[in-house]
Parts: C-alpha cells; structure tokens; sequence
C-alpha cells in the first residue's frame, strides 16, 4: 500500500492508471517474459497467471499514488489561490489605508473647503441691523 512508500520516492504518474488496460500476457508478445518465469514447478498458465497478479498489483499501487497525486495538485491548487485572495485584500486594504490617508491630507490643506455647514433654519424675523452711531 501506499503507506509502505511514505519514505520513498514517488515517481509522477502522467496517464490515468484507473484506465489502463492489463495485457494480454498470453499473447505471442510475452513468450520470453513467460519463458523466463518458467521451470518445472511453474508451467505457462502459471507463468500468465503470475504475470498478471503481477500486473494487477502495480496497477493497484500507482492508483493510490494517482489519487495522493492528485490530491496534493489540488491541495496546492487550493493553497496558491487562497494565497492569491490574502495577498489581493491586502493590496485592497493598503490602497484603501492610502486613499484615507490623501483624504485626510486634502481635509487638512483645504480646512475651509471641507468645513461643516449648521443646518441652521434662517432666521424668520427681520434682522435689525442698528447702525454704530444709534448704539453709542
């Protein structure tokens, strides 16, 4: 299992070993790979047979590294775009610290321009305005 190779090195798979398709081991192409497990305790049914458990069982083995393979692709997937979104709202975050800044700049320059305005009503009676000879 995969829990074996935890400490070894794991060759990258390219194909998709989950559509792969065992060989025919019958077949004229692997009679010197039949011949060579054959002796007088294994006959060439056995030989196939064997070369196919054989088979089967790495195939078994690169479909769990395929899927840790995977795995990890997305997990660093997911990592690098939720970098991407930390580093995109601290930009955000500086541009909006910078933009407040000017403002509050711009505020102090120009104090008359951005002074509040009452929202006083006007007056409803006539202002009197006595002239400086009538007061003294």
């Amino acid at each position: 299992t995969l829990r074996n190779l935890k400490y070894k090195i794991i060759p990258a798979l390219f194909t998709n070993p989950n559509e792969a398709i065992r060989p025919g081991f019958a077949l004229e192409d692997y009679t010197a790979v039949r011949n060579a497990l054959m002796n007088e305790n294994i006959n060439e049914e056995a030989a196939v047979a064997l070369l196919e458990s054989s088979w089967t069982v790495n195939n078994m083995a690169e479909r769990e590294i395929w899927v840790c393979q995977r795995r990890g692709k997305r997990d660093a997937e997911r990592e690098r775009t939720q970098q991407d979104q930390e580093e995109r709202e601290q930009r955000a975050e500086a541009r909006q610290m910078e933009e407040e800044v000017a403002r509050r700049e711009e505020r102090k320059k120009h104090k008359t321009k951005y002074m509040e305005i009452s929202m006083v009503p006007p007056p409803v009676t006539p202002l009197e305005i006595l002239p400086t000879y009538a007061t003294t």
